[in-house]
């Protein structure tokens, strides 16, 4: 009897404000990379094709500047 284990890699993309992070997260779904939890919606203005942050990333990212002033 032979078992399987699945290999799982973690892939994360970082950058700058306004330095295309979103953009590059939106590519890598295209292109396989799956994202298993609730994205940041979309924005009629400032982004009509979606976000591809994790709401829960985005919640923490609030959190570390709102907890240093910033």
């Amino acid at each position: 009897m032979s078992t399987t284990k699945e290999l799982k890699k973690l892939i994360v993309v970082l950058g700058m404000h306004r330095s295309g992070t979103s953009a590059m997260a939106g590519a890598l779904s295209v292109v396989g990379c799956g994202f298993n939890s609730k994205l940041v919606k979309a924005d009629k203005f400032d982004n009509p094709k979606g976000y591809w942050e994790p709401v829960e990333v985005v919640n923490i990212n609030d959190r570390v500047f709102s907890s240093n002033n910033m």
